[in-house]
């Protein structure tokens, strides 16, 4: 049973899980190599437990083809995450 992300942290660890399973199984130091930092930052972001500053991220995304854009959005309604 896969479990739903609940924390903007898990949801964004899931989203960096699912973008290198769709680069074809992108492993996290082909990730990491690719946004110029260790595999073990790669891990970190994946953990869930760990979210390093958005310049991070940023990076880490681009290395794998992709972009993060961010919407403001009421709390009433819920967080959507597309890739």
């Amino acid at each position: 049973m896969v479990q739903t992300p609940k924390t903007q942290a898990q949801k964004i660890s899931w989203m960096l899980r699912e973008i290198r399973r769709r680069e074809g199984g992108m492993t996290q130091q082909a990730m990491a190599d690719a946004a110029h930092m260790q595999q073990a930052g790669v891990n970190r972001l994946e953990s869930g437990k760990y979210l390093q500053n958005l310049d991070v991220l940023v990076r880490v995304l681009d290395g794998a083809g992709y972009e993060l854009r961010l919407t403001a959005v009421k709390k009433a309604t819920s967080i959507e995450l597309t890739l």
